[in-house]
């Protein structure tokens, strides 16, 4: 679920191509919005359900895709829903991937940052920092149990 248009269907002809016996059996991609409306909410998971997946990947971007799944996973007929952000754009080739070294190091993120700038900056310089406290309070709090 999810991406721009034609996406999915390039990475469901890549994995069908790459693992023989995979059985992927639909995609669709929603129009952009911020919230779907009620009536493509409930398109969407008529989709799924009439498509009736084990697993449901999900490529909507991060929060988006989280908040959809948290209000809908109880309506899908699904065993596991996985938010993916932009692993589909990637894993079909139309996303370039960082050098292997900076792969290696975790810094695939400031070559997103490179290659995207305007798109990314606000993701990687504002909103991720916020975690980082977040992490170190959980570490403490660990420490002292």
């Amino acid at each position: 679920l999810g991406a721009k248009e034609g996406v999915a269907e390039k990475l469901k002809h890549f994995a069908e191509q790459k693992y023989s016996g995979i059985k992927i059996v639909g995609t669709y991609s929603p129009p952009f919005a911020e919230k779907f409306s009620e009536t493509e909410n409930k398109k969407i998971i008529d989709i799924i359900n009439k498509a009736n997946p084990n697993v449901l990947w999900v490529s909507l971007t991060a929060p988006k895709q989280d908040y959809w799944i948290f209000e809908n996973l109880s309506k899908l007929n699904v065993n596991i829903a996985i938010g993916v952000g932009g692993a589909f754009e990637v894993t079909a080739g139309l996303i370039d991937r960082a050098p292997k070294w900076m792969q290696n190091f975790g810094l695939e993120w400031l070559f997103r940052l490179y290659k995207e700038p305007m798109r990314m900056y606000k993701r990687y310089l504002f909103e991720a920092p916020k975690i980082f406290p977040i992490i170190l309070k959980q570490k403490l709090i660990k420490k002292e149990i």
